[in-house]
């Protein structure tokens, strides 16, 4: 039996918003926590470690965003 993950943070990084959502420390459900208007990238780095740290997550899963054509 392999060890569960933890508790994961994901992120979906948009050019005007940030969304986060995170999951039980089994991985089995996910819920989504805020989705906030981008800042300055300090100002953005700042308000992740914050929710990462609050929510003692183990990890961070961050999105890639790509168009429809993957440019």
């Amino acid at each position: 039996m392999s060890t569960p993950p933890g508790k994961l943070i994901a992120v979906d990084a948009g050019l005007a918003r940030i969304g986060v959502a995170t999951c039980d420390p089994l991985g089995i459900t996910v819920r989504p926590l805020v989705v906030f208007q981008r800042g300055s990238r300090n100002e953005d780095f700042d308000h992740l470690v914050a929710i990462v740290a609050e929510q003692e997550a183990e990890a961070v899963v961050c999105g890639l965003p790509l168009s429809m054509d993957g440019s």
